[in-house]
């Protein structure tokens, strides 16, 4: 209850060292496992460390790292097309405090996704941390372990449906195209309406390594699903005008901040 009352008054640093007293008095005391409330309490300062460790990030390294052009991305601690794994592990050299911060974070969702292999949120925040070092693999398998666990959380399938976009920019010969499908075709199930699987697939339409109408097929009943559910998207409107209409023309709508 006190963390949460710092938490609520913005004293990250304050619920961290609350939160670590508490831990470091159960594990003397051997109660750590036994009480419910120790997996709700390590559970919250593992996210308060990932959040410590991201508002640094956004802070002190705006230079090599910022929000993905889509404002609903959930893993906005992506690398930036362009830049290599040496880059990321550079910024880290150079910014000490900020790689102690992370290591720190990591451990303690480490700890907690043992507890719970299919808690989204901190997946999530394991995964943007290996993304910093620079390790898509390790972000990939922890989200695929916690999709595993949790098939039907709308965050770990865009997530990882981001992660293998973000993937094959960086190396295409590493992620084929049908597995960045898969991914999406998987995130709209759970969520019709998001937005970043749905671009997603818009790019790889005319994807000339899918055979067929798979993707366009796809995209046409994402597309419907989408307007059925949120019958004032602009944006999926103009998309779907797009692909009944074939007016190419229309794309450029898609590109203002306002369809109109």
């Amino acid at each position: 209850d006190a963390a949460k009352i710092l938490i609520e008054d913005d004293d990250i640093d304050g619920a961290i060292a609350v939160l670590e007293t508490a831990e470091r008095r159960a594990i003397a005391t051997r109660e750590q496992r036994v009480w419910r409330g120790g997996q709700d309490r390590r559970r919250m300062l593992a996210l308060c460390e990932h959040l410590r460790w991201a508002r640094m990030m956004r802070d002190k390294s705006l230079a090599t790292f910022s929000m993905t052009k889509d404002t609903a991305s959930v893993l906005p601690l992506m690398e930036k097309k362009g830049n290599s794994s040496r880059g990321v592990n550079r910024s880290a050299d150079v910014n000490p405090e900020a790689l102690r911060l992370s290591m720190s974070a990591l451990r303690s969702l480490d700890s907690t996704l043992r507890d719970d292999a299919g808690d989204a949120t901190c997946a999530v925040a394991q995964a943007q941390i290996h993304l910093f070092q620079g390790n898509f693999g390790k972000a990939r398998d922890v989200l695929q372990r916690c999709l595993h666990a949790n098939p039907d959380d709308a965050d770990i399938n865009a997530a990882l449906a981001e992660l293998l976009v973000n993937m094959r920019q960086q190396a295409p010969k590493k992620v084929d195209a049908t597995s960045v499908v898969s991914a999406c075709a998987a995130a709209l199930r759970v969520d019709p309406t998001a937005r970043a699987p749905l671009n997603t697939l818009w790019e790889l339409a005319d994807n000339d390594e899918i055979s067929g109408n798979v993707v366009q097929k796809l995209l046409l009943e994402a597309l419907a699903s989408c307007v059925e559910e949120q019958p004032l998207n602009c944006h999926a409107w103009v998309m779907l005008a797009t692909m009944l209409s074939g007016w190419r023309a229309l794309d450029g709508l898609l590109r203002r901040s306002k369809a109109t």
